[in-house]
């Protein structure tokens, strides 16, 4: 293929898959995306040596020998309080950019092929408040100063509802799939104990779950990796109707019983092995995989 790239990802590299190879690859979904921001405030400023700063205010570098942009410098990071929380920059949730011309684009998606559209919002207050604060300071306040991370993912939440509101009533009503992003899960356990992730984050991610629902009958996917058995029950209780990846090698997550046990409340988009099968293993090797799964 020589079409130009599109990164529509920065900070993991992911690009637009251009449309001749999902027909090469007879790929049955096709992907909306939000348009870029307008406003000053939310864009990406260009810093020195390889760094930038989201319109988070997140700052990160992409080191010589990766492909993908590393956590440089949280705006959350250290000492901090309420007031620094409330001062801090967040973006502005109405921004106009996001739904500019997107109806047409996706009501000609709609009348140009009978694959399943498939809407990508961002939801992803706890990943999020990871990289705005840092790693370490994050998890010692989960356990240390629980009123600085629930003020944290407030604020968070806030800034991600207005893209999701007006993108949802933009287009929820032209999409088949609606797609959320936020990784809960380690490869053994949560990356919480389920207890903390209910008093914090749940309710942060039952509002803007219910702003979708609100707006769209689509089905709603929820990406998580890892092991995420001890909230799938959370999860299908806040709306999700389909998990993605299905992160088979993590622990209790075998597919025949995740099927059995909740394939009358959730479907379950993947289940293929991504961590030796996908990415290791031969063109037979993921033949037979798939088999697998579809029997």
């Amino acid at each position: 293929c020589d079409a130009p790239t599109i990164v529509m990802d920065r900070i993991m590299q992911v690009s637009v898959i251009d449309e001749q190879i999902l027909r090469r690859l007879h790929v049955d979904t096709r992907c909306v995306c939000p348009n870029a921001p307008e406003l000053e405030r939310n864009q990406d400023v260009e810093l020195a040596d390889g760094l930038y700063r989201d319109l988070w205010g997140i700052e990160w570098i992409k080191p010589p020998d990766s492909h993908y942009y590393d956590l440089h410098k949280p705006p959350l990071g250290g000492e901090i309080t309420i007031s620094d929380i409330m001062l801090h920059p967040w973006p502005e949730p109405y921004d106009p950019g996001y739904t500019r011309g997107l109806r047409e684009q996706v009501a000609r998606m709609r009348a140009e092929t009978d694959c399943a559209l498939v809407l990508n919002l961002s939801l992803w207050p706890l990943q999020c408040s990871q990289n705005v604060r840092g790693y370490i300071e994050w998890y010692m306040d989960l356990v240390t100063a629980p009123r600085i991370m629930q003020c944290m993912v407030d604020c968070i939440t806030e800034s991600m509802l207005g893209p999701i509101e007006s993108i949802t009533d933009a287009v929820g009503d032209l999409v088949d799939v609606i797609a959320v992003s936020d990784d809960i899960g380690n490869q053994d356990k949560l990356c919480m104990s389920p207890t903390t992730y209910r008093k914090i984050f749940k309710p942060s991610h039952a509002r803007l779950t219910q702003a979708i629902k609100s707006r769209s009958t689509a089905p709603l996917m929820w990406h998580t990796c890892g092991s995420v058995i001890d909230i799938l029950d959370d999860l299908i209780e806040i709306g999700v109707d389909s998990l993605n990846p299905v992160q088979t090698t993590a622990k209790n997550m075998d597919p025949d019983q995740l099927k059995r046990r909740y394939g009358d409340r959730l479907s379950f988009w993947g289940a293929i092995d991504t961590m030796h099968v996908l990415n290791h293993g031969t063109p037979e090797d993921v033949r037979l995989e798939v088999e697998r799964k579809i029997m």
